[in-house]
């Protein structure tokens, strides 16, 4: 027997229902796919369908609103003609005064139609139509708020009125000094065909209402026509018009105009859009049904010839083939798209450069000029794409490669110089002279996110000043060699950017509003890509900005400092140095504390005090900060979450050279005997208590400083100085139930010096801010506090605690401090199990008094 004939007995020897079920599973699988497909479609459509009505929302809505700004204006001027008025004593004369200023100022706007002057008791006095299109009377009952005057608001919008002719008027108005009225008229029809001719469905319908669902304009001829009051929604009246009870199958897109209290609602045909939908699927499912029938048809020929099923296995295992290798296809398509745009545009570029220098007369020259920036505008657009596409693939390369800095900074500040003295702004680029002159990076990318920050600072500064700096954040002075940081920071006085604002701005698409785009252009990718490379090279990027007052963004990278290459020297030599000295920075001290307060008013002491400040969360953060960067002085807090103050320390003293030998401040806000000697004994400097007592602190910082460099490398005991701190704690009595003794919710123990010493060095924003911080977390360690208690958790109950004792003191809440230190279910004066509700009971009483003295004294500090 041969192989092609045992192969063909194997195929008749299988279960014809094993096939017939392996068929069934297959059609079930793709039907399933087929539908799901279709259901994520369908659902991607409405979603997309459900933007756009919005979006149209919002663009109709912005038109009306400038229709009204404008007529606003119109009547404003309207009233200072009628003010500047000589009042004649002809009425007649001066009543066609009046009509033919009206008359010149609606040029200015077709879509008001005429402006009137009312009596105050409702009689047309002047109007630029001669009577013809304002009714001769109004009556006061037409106005839907309060008429007010020029300058104190926008003006009343009243009910629809009719004309002469029977036309329906929107009419608004201001009420003059003397009671008179100033009306102006829109025709309803010229916001009806403004409203439809930006609709691109038969069933869609725009409705602009006031704040009392009064109908004013409407596209839809129905019983909800112009003037009518909507017993619901529009949305609902339009579902009503269509048959249905319920609005839900229509698509809603709704935009409220706050200052005139109007809304522009536009609503869509969920059944129309539906039915485009299978429109537009009606091929595919034809297609795919046809496919299916094809599928069960050769099935069942499959079942009866089984000889062919191979066959058609064979052919279906080809066209799958094909298709994956169509989908591979696409996808390369896809990814070389931008590339393969950009090659065209480039040779477009180049040709209009060259026709650009060929004889050409002023239109065409003109027209060259137009055409080359659009093209680069476009050519802009689609390298941030592909740079974008880039970051996200994760296909952008970071060099490292010897630099001068110097080069990378003025080439990108020689880049803008001709478009700043256009606009008439001064640039300057700046390079602090303890800046290395030679690093180790990607000058490429590093240039690239400065010209980014430069340019969005030219774009948005229509005169002033623009500053490039880069600054050093290292521990040496002018290092040679070695990592250094470096601050690159552009700071202008443009536009400013809102705080709202500036929480999205570096996300992909994101600009500063609507308006930007359209006034100043770009994608909003320039900001995302920034933030991509500067995380790729390891660094951080920020800004500061107000609006109306510039924008500084900043941005650090940590480089390699080189020496300068041997063809370089001679250069570098005879070169000017490019600024004058940076003021001198102080020492630079690492601060491990786990309380954000804490951690907070110690930087801004430290800072305000003239040194450099790095702060850590817990004690292994401190040791690998020390580890690669050695500070000039560690402050460790003794009592932190992953790793303790005394833990910390013991590791910090086995680090090598210099990271090992700087002096070790503790604190503390434990008062008790005992446990200040085990922080003795571990090798601190000098130790200090919570609350701080700022001076001291400073006082032995200074001490240890001036003397760092005769100080044992692992001392056992702190210096004599540091003793005071050390000793003046340790002659505290341990915690008691008498030392509660005069709090109550009357005197919760507050103490508001300590707010007050804070003024000195913060303003009210940054206390309210540090204030409003401790409430929160007072009571996200009161409820930690609770939860311990209630576990029996001594470890963690203590641990809290002290946190809670530290805080307060700090913030002079003497009373919480002092009942934080009486819970404790273990070691020095433990509290029996039974007094603990009790004791937490009190702690929580005392909480809410301190907090209400502390609400009363910020708020007599704001007035």
């Amino acid at each position: 027997m041969t192989a092609s004939a045992a192969s063909r007995l194997r195929i008749f020897r299988s279960p014809p229902h094993v096939l017939i079920w392996r068929l069934s599973v297959l059609i079930a699988v793709l039907g399933l796919l087929f539908g799901t497909h279709l259901m994520l479609d369908r659902r991607a459509y409405l979603a997309e369908t459900t933007a756009t009505t919005r979006l149209g929302a919002t663009v109709l809505a912005d038109w009306t609103a400038r229709t009204f700004d404008l007529m606003n204006s119109l009547l404003a001027a309207a009233a200072e003609v009628r003010e500047a008025d000589p009042a004649p004593s002809d009425t007649a004369n001066r009543k066609d005064v009046l009509e033919t200023a009206f008359r010149r100022l609606l040029g200015a706007d077709p879509a008001v139609i005429d402006i009137g002057l009312y009596s105050p008791e409702g009689r047309l006095i002047a109007s630029a139509g001669g009577g013809e299109r304002l009714p001769a009377e109004l009556s006061p009952l037409i106005w839907t708020s309060a008429l007010s005057s020029p300058g104190e608001g926008p003006a009343a919008i009243g009910k629809p009125q009719r004309d002469h002719q029977g036309r329906l008027l929107l009419v608004a108005g201001f009420r003059l000094g003397d009671g008179a009225m100033l009306v102006g008229a829109i025709e309803h029809d010229y916001l009806k065909a403004a409203y439809q001719s930006v609709l691109r469905r038969a069933a869609s319908v725009v409705t602009l209402t006031d704040g009392g669902h009064l109908v004013l304009a409407r596209t839809r001829d129905d019983r909800f026509a112009a003037g009518s009051l909507l017993p619901f929604t529009p949305a609902q009246a339009d579902a009503e018009v269509d048959g249905v009870p319920d609005a839900d199958p229509r698509l809603v897109g709704e935009r409220q105009l706050s200052p005139l209290g109007l809304t522009v609602t536009l609503t869509t045909s969920r059944a129309e859009i539906a039915a485009g939908w299978w429109h537009r699927q009606a091929l595919f499912i034809a297609m795919f049904t046809a496919a299916m029938l094809v599928l069960i048809v050769g099935g069942h020929a499959f079942y009866r010839r089984l000889l062919d099923i191979e066959n058609n296995r064979i052919a279906l295992h080809q066209a799958r083939d094909r298709a994956h290798d169509a989908s591979e296809a696409k996808s390369r398509f896809l990814a070389m798209m931008s590339h393969e745009l950009r090659t065209p545009m480039t040779g477009v570029i180049g040709t209009l450069d060259l026709l650009r220098q060929s004889p050409l007369n002023g239109r065409q020259a003109q027209l060259v000029k137009v055409l080359t920036t659009s093209s680069n505008a476009l050519l802009e657009v689609l390298n941030d794409i592909l740079d974008f596409s880039k970051i996200e693939a994760g296909a952008v390369q970071i060099e490292e490669v010897d630099f001068r800095l110097e080069d990378v900074v003025g080439a990108t500040a020689d880049m803008f110089r001709a478009r700043c003295e256009q606009k008439n702004i001064r640039l300057i680029a700046r390079i602090d002279a303890d800046v290395p002159g030679w690093l180790k990076g990607d000058p490429t990318r590093i240039r690239q996110v400065l010209t980014n920050l430069v340019g969005n600072a030219v774009k948005f500064t229509e005169g002033g000043e623009i500053s490039l700096q880069v600054s050093h954040q290292s521990l040496n002075d002018k290092p040679t060699a070695g990592p250094v940081e470096l601050r690159f920071s552009v700071q202008d006085t443009g536009v400013g950017i809102s705080r709202a604002t500036q929480a999205h701005l570096f996300e992909p698409f994101v600009q500063a509003d609507a308006s930007t785009a359209r006034r100043y252009g770009g994608t909003g990718l320039g900001l995302a890509i920034c933030r991509r490379l500067v995380q790729a090279m390891g660094g951080e990027i920020g800004l500061t900005s107000a609006l109306g007052n510039g924008s500084r963004f900043w941005f650090t990278l940590r480089l390699q400092a080189t020496e300068a290459p041997s063809e370089a020297v001679a250069e570098a030599a005879a070169a000017p140095g490019p600024v004058a000295p940076a003021a001198h920075h102080g020492a630079h001290i690492l601060v491990a504390e786990d309380n954000e307060i804490n951690r907070f008013l110690i930087r801004e002491q430290l800072t305000r005090r003239g040194y450099r400040v790095t702060t850590v969360e817990n004690g292994w953060q401190a040791v690998e900060e020390q580890r690669a960067n050695p500070h000039d002085l560690v402050i460790l807090d003794m009592r932190m979450p992953v790793m303790d103050g005394p833990t910390a320390l013991a590791h910090i003293r086995a680090l090598d050279g210099r990271a090992a030998t700087c002096p070790v401040v503790a604190l503390t806000a434990d008062a008790l005997p005992e446990e200040i000697e085990v922080y003795i004994r571990s090798g601190v400097d000098a130790l200090h208590t919570k609350p701080i007592d700022w001076q001291a602190l400073d006082d032995s910082l200074r001490r240890l400083l001036d003397n760092r460099m005769t100080l044992p490398a692992k001392s056992a005991t702190p210096p004599d100085g540091g003793a005071a701190n050390v000793n003046e704690a340790a002659g505290a009595k341990p915690p008691t139930a008498q030392t509660l003794l005069g709090l109550s919710g009357a005197n919760p123990g507050f103490n508001p010096a300590m707010i007050e010493d804070l003024r000195d060095v913060m303003d009210a924003a940054a206390i309210g801010d540090l204030i409003a911080s401790f409430r929160c977390t007072l009571l996200k360690e009161g409820a930690a506090l609770r939860e311990a208690a209630l576990a029996g958790d001594a470890a963690r109950l203590r641990e809290v605690a002290h946190t809670i004792q530290g805080m307060a003191a700090q913030m002079g809440a003497d009373g919480i401090a002092a009942v934080a230190r009486t819970i404790r279910l273990d070691g020095p004066s433990p509290i029996a199990p039974r007094d603990l509700p009790g004791r937490i009971e009190f702690y929580d009483t005392i909480v809410a008094a301190t907090l209400s003295r502390l609400d009363g004294f910020t708020n007599l500090g704001a007035a």
